[in-house]
């Protein structure tokens, strides 16, 4: 007989006779172990991709606020340059206005 076969036949019978609770507590802790060592790595790859999203959006809060900054200094350009406008075409309307004759304003 095979002692594959042989050995399996029996240790079925040995089982069922004598106890193993050495063996039986070993093999629970190193699944359990196993399964612990698992859910690390799961836990460490969550981390990790938290990291990444938050570093994301961090990213991308910095660039709408860089956005922002420049849309607020091109903002501020152009209402500086339309009040330089506006005060440049009122000294012209107003150099333009005394320097004239009075006849001549009364006409216009």
């Amino acid at each position: 007989m095979n002692i594959k076969k042989l050995l399996w036949s029996h240790g079925e019978q040995l089982r069922q006779i004598q106890p193993w609770p050495y063996l039986n507590d070993a093999l629970a802790k190193f699944q359990a172990d196993k399964l612990l060592k698992i859910q690390r790595g799961l836990d460490e790859t969550e981390i990790i991709l938290l990291m990444l999203c938050i570093i994301g959006i961090m990213h991308l809060q910095h660039k709408t606020i860089d956005s922002v900054l420049a849309w607020g200094k091109r903002l501020d350009s152009l209402v500086e340059k339309s009040s330089d406008l506006s005060a440049a075409s009122q000294r012209k309307h107003h150099t333009t206005t005394l320097g004239r004759p009075t006849d001549v304003l009364q006409a216009g």
